[in-house]
């Protein structure tokens, strides 16, 4: 089923959305509600119908890529959009973002261990993208609640936790279709880095920093102030465990 995504999209010439006045025009995305910044634009283009890993500080727009990958996968009929964040608030903050920028016509819910089984059954069916948590998905896979055979994609927000027996390895483990990665940092060893790709199954990596050319010129300077402070005994103890 992913591989049949991928086939569709190289076999296109251009991606659905258009830029022009300094905002993104999608059928999908509401008129004057997104700003064209070409970096994000760039990376949707590179990693849609693809496994990715996107890697960017905060606040430089990783919701709004994964908004342009969205609308293109529903745009295409490729399949349902699963969106997965490791906290009910960032569940909900997500959805509320995209309530605001997607189209009303498109079909969404919003999913977590608190909405009757049965419920959740019924707007899998419904829903064109489907926000959860990821052991709410994790259960309900078990349980065979959720059509894997119809998602035409998988967001997993905050993509650093793919490790261990964490939920979102077991979900990544039986979804079929391209998984796209979200994280302002993989990690800071190689090992844990290697765990998360290796999980996510990722073969495209695009990550930029703030001082990239085509990021920068969106980037307001900060002013950063380092304060050293003297830890409490606890404290050290706690760190020496980290390290």
């Amino acid at each position: 089923m992913a591989q049949l995504k991928l086939e569709t999209f190289s076999n296109t010439t251009e991606f659905s959305f258009k830029t022009g006045n300094g905002y993104i025009s999608h059928l999908l995305i509401k008129p004057n509600s997104v700003q064209h910044r070409v970096f994000q634009t760039d990376i949707a283009q590179h990693i849609v119908g693809k496994n990715s890993l996107v890697v960017l500080p905060t606040g430089l727009g990783k919701t709004i890529i994964a908004l342009l990958v969205i609308a293109e996968t529903l745009q295409r009929k490729w399949g349902k959009v699963l969106f997965v964040a490791p906290t009910k608030p960032l569940v909900q903050q997500h959805y509320d973002t995209f309530d605001q920028l997607l189209v009303e016509e498109t079909k969404k819910c919003m999913l977590s261990g608190s909405v009757p089984s049965k419920k959740r059954k019924i707007l899998y069916q419904e829903s064109d993208l489907i926000f959860s948590t990821p052991q709410c998905i994790s259960n309900d896979i078990e349980n065979d609640l959720l059509p894997l055979n119809e998602l035409g994609l998988f967001i997993v927000d905050e993509a650093h936790r793919t490790v261990g027996d964490y939920a979102y390895v077991t979900i990544c483990e039986n979804v079929n279709c391209p998984i796209l990665g979200l994280t302002a940092s993989p990690g800071g060893k190689k090992e844990k880095i290697m765990e998360v790709l290796g999980h996510l199954k990722v073969d495209t990596i695009e990550a930029r920093t703030r001082n990239d050319p085509d990021v920068k010129r969106y980037v307001k300077d900060i002013d950063i102030e380092c304060v050293r402070v003297q830890l409490s005994p606890e404290m050290e103890e706690i760190r020496s465990i980290i390290d």
